[in-house]
């Protein structure tokens, strides 16, 4: 509690010795009437009017009324209500009755008078307008002091005496009655301002609760629930919304009772339901009750659903006077509901029908984002089949930690990252805990805040396997190629690598300094060689064509040593006979091309690639079989017919009622009957896939399975499978070319190592009879046009060898003019054959055969048959595989030979090569001669003229004419002029000789060293380099540099650049024409006349001599008027 200050000394007796001054009552009287006055006129202001006398009547400088009041904590306070003076800024200041000297008035009830108050107590200092005197009289209500009148003065020459007192006192009643109206206008003010808010406040309610009602009745009308307010027993309808006319069908019922608006309810309950509310006071609450209603005039009666309530409705006394119905048709809802149960019933069963393995994974994740676990939501069976995990795990919630201990971070990871990013994903790997391998394809389901993963999958381990196989025995043929020394490499219709062997792709680095890549293109690999890569696109394109090509032909990065080849080309063909790429064997000959011309041969091996079609999928539908469903795959499989809602035997008949491939009504009928699933692996079927077209075989992995409602019974059939046509007979024509691949490779090679004519001969009919089983194999040669030459081949036994010599009468004419025109034939039953049945093979015991003749420069020279002692119908493969062999053997044997005449022609080439070679050096010595003669046989006479031409103008340059004097200077000058231009021819030979030693060089320091040279603004880039000989590099740099500086203005620019390879000098001078572009480099070309620009003419072709023996080149670019750009490489 805070300590009560010292009280001040009361000085009152003070103002009974002090000198009072006379009192003047007239002037008192006046201004108490006009005090009166201002009560009656001006209540509000007689207070402020009281405390201004008391200050003018006293003599004081400030007055005041404080009245005795508490705070709003409790506790009690003097408040000073009216002020004025010094203090009128004091005005309703509080202070607390303990520190105030109104305290001691009031306590000891009569007039105090202090002098200097600071002196006991701080809080009344003031340094403005101190208190130097306070006099203080109590103010009374009916006889209680409720407050003080006082003054104050704040000089110190003013004291107050006993008239101040006895004015003071006079005032106070004056103050009392002041304040007494001051309270009572106050709290009728107050009493009137709660009136206004009082009044105001019950006009916003009534306001409000009018609203409100005008709210509800406008929800109740047009809300979605009905509502109703029934009266009496008899349950008279009295107000009804739009809703409820809505589901009772907008008929009257307002003012009828319930059965008279509603008959149709009599016997449904809800009479007896809405009697017993009214009797017992309980509400009646229904969910989903169903209700019969005639809802169109003489319609039927329609069952809706509804949720209800019935609710009693009371009168101000509680009794029961009505019902109110509320309620809400939720007849869609329920009926929403049953089709969803059905539909997730039929899903369900779907669900579990296909043969895919299909989860929902709920992803686990840590604090840190990371996944690493997750639970099973939801398998079909085809899963628990699948992964060995039973359905229960899934109730169970086993996370796959638990399910599949050591399951790699990989499902984790992969199944994470779908459910965080949203992005579906497709991609094939092995489960080492299961010892499989899964096609899985996974999804998201949900929004951005799920964390659940959809997963369908199946085994595809088998499929693996056999991949496997089929890439060991890919492997094995490419081991087969890469043993061999022959460039061998394929590429299919758009010029792109689809194989090659080792020895190719060493060649194509060595040659053309690229590294080809399977799957890359080669006209893109050639493009820095545009005439390579045009001579590459016709022989290319020729073999895409469908054509063999044989030639021999030059290669190779110019900066790399071209090189020669032996070249074959043939197109690549599938098992229809269709071009899928072309092939190419190629030998490097350049040692020999050097010698001759080379030999044109090669070929290349047959290779088809195919794409796996995608899965199809339909839903057939009751006995007949209607389709439901049908992916676009399956519209693609049978020919993009319309097939959904007609039956199987009416939307492709030709799959029904037939053999093996056309029974497939029986198949389905199986599955519907026994509710066993079907599984098929290459099953064939014949499908009509273009209108009025014919049948056409496909092979079909395929899967049926069925399909069954919530009660078990199987309503249809769900068909899922795979178009395997290309693969299967991929797989078929593969095993088919990997044998024809195998023994033209091996043919092939034993052909290379013979070099034996009739050898070659002899191995190609072996191999011929043995692919093909055949009985026979005969080559023969053409002596001349009518005779047929047989001296080796090849018999498996039963047929005789053919030897000798047969005149081509024998082959009757019909067979002779088909075969004359080149066609490889094939004869099932010559006995039969229009074109052999007149012919005499029969007396070689020929049945079936294929004849295969050889042309060069369109003569016959050759041939193979091949025999059969019985009917044979011969394949297009067949056919083609022994023209292939014809072409190869006849190839072999004519390069055999040519080499043969090769090695004889080299003997004498090399004599005239050694010969040649001594008369070349004969004439490099003769030329070196020549060059010294004109060193020191036209520098004398120059050197002569020159100095006479001096010499005559130094001693008679006076007595000369102008015009002589003319004469004899531009003498000296073409003399020196014609010295410097020997000087250049000369060293324009030497460049020929000077060896070339390449060096790592500085480009930037030598351009720096040749500008200081020049004496123009020359600009060089920092870390230029090459490889290069330095003294020849210089050469070039200068006259490059001296040209540039030359031909620029005097404020222009010379800048030394590199880009890449490329070293560029530019600048900013007269230019040129382009037009002129190609004799700048040549010697005594000039573009600009020697007046102008002096020059000999000799620089540029020196420059372009020295960066050609550096193996690289030089041109220049230029705009007249826009300065040049000189360009060089130096590799």
């Amino acid at each position: 509690m805070a300590e009560t200050p010292p009280l001040p000394a009361d000085e009152t007796a003070l103002l009974e010795s002090r000198t009072s001054r006379p009192p003047d009552y007239r002037s008192e009287s006046e201004a108490l009437r006009q005090l009166v006055s201002e009560l009656a006129e001006s209540p509000e202001e007689i207070l402020p009017a009281v405390v201004r006398m008391a200050m003018e009547r006293c003599g004081a400088q400030s007055a005041g009324l404080n009245v005795a009041e508490t705070d709003e904590e409790g506790k009690p306070v003097f408040r000073c209500r009216a002020t004025t003076g010094e203090y009128a800024a004091y005005l309703d200041r509080a202070t607390p009755r303990e520190r105030s000297l109104c305290r001691m008035v009031v306590d000891r009830a009569a007039t105090q008078l202090f002098l200097r108050p600071d002196r006991y107590d701080p809080s009344f200092a003031n340094e403005v307008h101190p208190i130097v005197e306070i006099l203080l009289t109590p103010v009374l209500q009916d006889g209680r002091i409720f407050g003080t009148l006082w003054v104050v003065t704040h000089d110190e020459d003013r004291r107050f005496d006993g008239e101040d007192r006895r004015m003071l006192e006079s005032l106070a009643g004056f103050a009392s009655v002041a304040w007494i109206s001051e309270t009572g206008r106050r709290a009728l003010a107050e009493s009137e301002a709660e009136a206004r808010i009082a009044q105001a406040e019950s006009d916003r309610l009534n306001e409000e609760v009018r609203a409100e009602r005008e709210r509800l009745l406008a929800l109740v009308k047009d809300a979605p629930a009905f509502v109703a307010t029934m009266t009496g027993r008899n349950l008279k309808f009295e107000y009804v919304n739009e809703a409820y006319y809505s589901i009772v069908g907008h008929r009257p019922v307002v003012g009828l009772d319930l059965l008279q608006a509603l008959p149709e309810l009599e016997g449904q309950g809800y009479l007896e339901i809405l009697l017993e509310v009214m009797d017992t006071g309980v509400p009646f609450v229904a969910e989903e009750r169903p209700v019969m209603l005639q809802r169109a005039p003489g319609g039927p009666l329609e069952e809706r659903f509804v949720n209800l309530v019935y609710q009693p409705s009371r009168d101000r006394s509680g009794a029961i006077t009505g019902i109110l119905t509320h309620g809400v048709d939720i007849t869609d809802q329920v009926r929403a509901r049953e089709v969803l149960a059905r539909s997730e019933a039929r899903y369900r069963t779907l669900f579990d029908s296909i043969e895919e393995g299909f989860v929902v994974l709920v992803m686990v994740f840590d604090e840190a984002g990371k996944p690493v676990d997750y639970r099973f939501r939801e398998f079909n069976d085809a899963f628990s089949q699948l992964t060995g995990i039973p359905a229960e795990w899934a109730r169970d919630g086993v996370s796959a930690r638990e399910a599949v201990p050591g399951l790699e971070e990989f499902w984790f990871e992969t199944y994470g990252r779908v459910a965080t990013t949203g992005e579906a994903i497709r991609f094939e790997n092995r489960a080492e805990p299961m010892g499989k391998w899964f096609d899985v394809h996974a999804f998201r389901i949900g929004g951005d805040e799920s964390n659940e993963v959809g997963v369908l999958f199946q085994d595809i381990s088998a499929r693996r396997a056999a991949d496997q196989e089929l890439r060991e025995a890919t492997d094995l043929l490419q081991r087969i190629t890469d043993g061999t020394d022959e460039l061998i490499v394929a590429i299919d219709p758009e010029y792109r690598f689809t194989r090659f062997n080792e020895s190719y792709s060493r060649d194509f680095s060595r040659v053309f300094g690229r590294d080809p890549k399977v799957g890359e293109s080669l006209m893109d690999l050639l493009a820095h060689l545009p005439e390579d890569q045009a001579n590459a696109r016709s022989m290319w394109s020729r073999a895409l064509a469908g054509e063999n090509v044989d030639m021999t032909a030059e290669f190779g990065d110019p900066g790399r040593a071209r090189r020669f080849f032996d070249l074959r080309f043939y197109p690549l063909r599938n098992s229809e006979g269709e071009i899928v790429g072309a092939g190419e064997i190629a030998r490097d000959v350049t040692d020999r091309e050097k010698l001759t011309a080379e030999l044109r041969t090669e070929r290349e091996k047959l290779q088809t690639l195919f794409e796996l079609a995608p899965a199809f999928i339909a839903v057939l539908q009751g006995p007949d079989l209607v389709f439901e469903y049908v992916n676009d795959a399956y519209y693609t499989l049978i020919g993009h017919r319309e097939v959904v809602g007609r039956p199987l035997a009416e939307a492709i008949p030709e799959t029904v009622g037939g053999d093996f491939g056309q029974d497939y009504d029986r198949v389905l009928q199986a599955v519907l009957n026994s509710g066993e699933s079907f599984t098929y692996d290459a099953r064939p079927v014949m499908l009509q896939r273009k209108p009025e077209g014919e049948l056409e075989e496909r092979f079909l992995d395929l899967s049926y399975q069925p399909l069954r409602e919530a009660d078990g019974a199987v309503t249809g059939v769900l068909v899922h499978g795979v178009d395997v046509t290309d693969q299967t007979r991929s797989r078929e024509e593969l095993r088919r070319s990997e044998r024809r691949q195998t023994m033209l490779l091996r043919l092939l090679e034993g052909q290379r190592e013979s070099g034996d004519p009739l050898e070659m001969m002899r191995a190609a009919s072996q191999a011929l009879g043995l692919h093909l089983k055949a009985d026979r194999v005969s080559f023969f040669e053409m002596p001349d046009d009518d005779t047929l030459d047989f001296s080796v081949g090849w018999s498996a036994g039963p047929l005789k060898l053919l030897t000798g010599s047969f005149p081509t009468s024998r082959l009757g004419n019909p067979y002779l003019e088909e075969i004359r025109t080149g066609r490889t034939l094939g004869i099932e039953d010559a006995r039969t054959h229009p074109l052999t049945r007149d012919s005499e093979f029969g007396a070689s015991e020929t049945i079936a055969l294929i004849g295969a003749p050889i042309f060069r420069n369109g003569r016959w020279v050759a041939g193979i048959y091949v025999n059969h002692g019985e009917p044979r119908a011969w394949t297009d493969e067949e056919i083609g595989l022994v023209r292939e062999v014809a072409d190869q053997t006849w190839v072999s044997i004519e390069r055999a030979r040519a080499e043969d005449a090769l090695r004889v022609a080299n003997q004498t080439l090399e004599t005239k090569v050694a010969d040649r070679t001594r008369e070349l050096q004969e004439t490099v010595r003769e030329a070196e001669g020549f060059n010294y003669s004109i060193s020191h046989d036209l520098r004398a006479p120059l050197r002569a003229i020159a100095a006479t031409s001096s010499i005559l103008m130094e001693d008679l340059g006076s007595e000369i004419g102008h015009e002589h004097q003319q004469l004899l200077r531009r003498q000296v000058e073409n003399a020196q002029r014609l010295g410097r231009l020997i000087d250049e021819l000369l060293r324009l030979s030497r460049l020929a000789r000077v060896p070339v030693n390449s060096v790592p060089l500085d480009i930037t320091r030598k351009a720096r060293e040749v500008a200081t040279e020049c004496g123009c603004h020359v600009e060089v880039q920092e870390e230029m380099t090459a490889e290069g000989d330095p003294g020849l590099v210089r050469t070039v740099l200068q006259n490059l540099i001296g040209n540039a500086c030359k031909f620029s203005p005097s404020q222009g620019t010379v800048r030394v650049t590199q880009q890449g390879n490329v070293i560029t000098v530019s600048d900013e001078g007269i230019g040129f024409d382009m037009a002129y572009a190609s004799k700048i480099f040549l010697p005594f070309e000039r573009l600009v006349t020697d007046a102008e620009f002096p020059g000999t003419g000799i620089g540029l072709a020196n420059v372009e001599r020295i960066v050609r023996r550096h193996g690289g080149k030089v041109w220049a670019e230029s705009e007249p008027g826009k300065g040049a750009r000189f360009s060089f490489t130096l590799s």
